[in-house]
């Protein structure tokens, strides 16, 4: 499993591919911000208009990508900003 950030002057996601051979079951995935663990994608401070999927309790096929958050538009510099605070675990 790979996690990985992608950025743009109007874009911004965090993708999760599992580079496997077969699939791959997420049982659990943590997500802290500034090293306090976070329920929800919008405990973050000023992250707003986005898309999220779940990665937890599921499924990856092998050489898929499931996208936790995507931003498109405005903004994008802010979901940088506050990355320097995020940790995903798997």
């Amino acid at each position: 499993m790979e996690i990985f950030r992608s950025h743009s002057a109007n874009k911004f996601e965090y993708g999760v591919t599992n580079s496997g051979n077969g699939p791959a079951l997420v049982k659990f995935a943590v997500v802290k911000n500034n090293e306090k663990a976070i329920q929800y994608w919008h405990d973050i401070p000023n992250l707003e208009n986005f898309t999220q999927s779940y990665i937890s309790n599921r499924t990856i096929s092998s050489q898929r990508t499931v996208t936790p958050i995507l931003h498109r538009g405005d903004n994008a510099d802010t979901y940088l900003a506050a990355d320097q605070l995020v940790s995903i675990e798997l």
